[in-house]
């Protein structure tokens, strides 16, 4: 589990973007993460190996402005 305490100026839809690496053998887990009742999940695909970092957008998420707390898992 990890977080992140973010300070978001205004309450809308956010586009989340991730940069991982990946190996073949790691590939399918799934990656969620949440804030106050909005979540998005995401199945982990792979990259090239453990050295090949990739970004993706991964979903959107509903925040509203002020601190906001996300967890991924």
């Amino acid at each position: 589990v990890v977080t992140w305490t973010l300070d978001v100026p205004e309450s809308g839809t956010y586009r989340i973007e991730i940069t991982y690496a990946c190996d073949a053998q790691a590939a399918g887990h799934r990656l969620v993460l949440s804030s106050r009742g909005s979540s998005l999940t995401h199945k982990i695909a792979a990259t090239l190996g453990w050295d090949d970092y990739q970004t993706t957008e991964i979903g959107t998420l509903e925040l509203s402005a002020g601190v906001q707390t996300v967890t991924g898992k």
